[in-house]
């Protein structure tokens, strides 16, 4: 279970020298890659894409939380959730356009809790655990050419050649946000009118039967009544013979 990534992820303070060692050490979640972010330039790429994958290594429930130093350079998605024991969540991380130049100085912190249930969990929970009860790691970010090592590789590139585009730096997030919004209309939608047919169908089969069953009836009273007054026409006949 995550949230959306319509909002962009949140920010955190205190990563100076040192503070990594107050940190308590990520033993219940597994970060690839470990240690960078890696971002790789492309001439045809208008905003740079990463993906990082999570993967739950304890034995129940984890709640996760991705946060940045730099939080209106990049937008994630999602940037919170929750892991049911072994599985994996892939977020991924979209450096804005015109912040490349800056992205060597910012920071991602990944937290991580135990949680009892797998309803992700709302800003308010968070803050109701103890600092010893959070786990926390930290990324650097990279930015480089696309022959460049160090997280850029084969993947890297599948992601930037399936990624869609826009025309304009200043909208090419929000592009990919519009057309998963029209998508995601477009399933409903057609859902919904695949449900009206069958309902349709049925209506119509209902009627049909009912049709059916109504002109067998009148069929058989009609019989009736026909069957009725030849008999009493036939009783008047025998009477005015006698």
């Amino acid at each position: 279970h995550t949230h959306a990534w319509r909002v962009r992820v949140p920010t955190f303070e205190g990563l100076q020298s040192g503070a990594q060692a107050a940190m308590t050490a990520m033993t219940l979640l597994e970060c690839d890659p470990q240690d960078v972010l890696h971002f790789s330039q492309s001439a045809s790429a208008l905003s740079l894409s990463r993906m990082l994958k999570l993967t739950n290594v304890h034995s129940g429930y984890v709640a996760f939380k991705v946060k940045t130093t730099a939080p209106k350079s990049y937008l994630v998605r999602p940037c919170s959730g929750t892991l049911v024991p072994n599985s994996s969540q892939e977020v991924q991380i979209i450096l804005q356009p015109g912040s490349a130049d800056q992205a060597t100085k910012h920071r991602f912190l990944v937290q991580a809790v135990i949680v009892e249930g797998a309803e992700p969990l709302s800003k308010d929970d968070w803050k109701k655990f103890a600092r010893e009860e959070t786990q926390e790691h930290t990324l650097n970010v990279s930015v480089g050419g696309m022959d460049e090592s160090g997280g850029g590789g084969a993947d890297e590139k599948a992601t930037l050649r399936n990624r869609h585009t826009s025309k304009t730096a200043g909208d090419s997030g929000d592009s990919t946000l519009d057309l998963q919004g029209k998508y995601d209309e477009l399933v409903h939608y057609t859902l919904n009118v695949e449900k009206e047919k069958k309902k349709l169908e049925l209506d119509v089969a209902n009627l049909q039967n009912a049709k059916a069953s109504a002109s067998s009836d009148n069929v058989s009273i009609l019989t009736l009544i026909i069957s009725v007054l030849l008999a009493v026409a036939a009783a008047l006949a025998t009477r005015s013979l006698m």
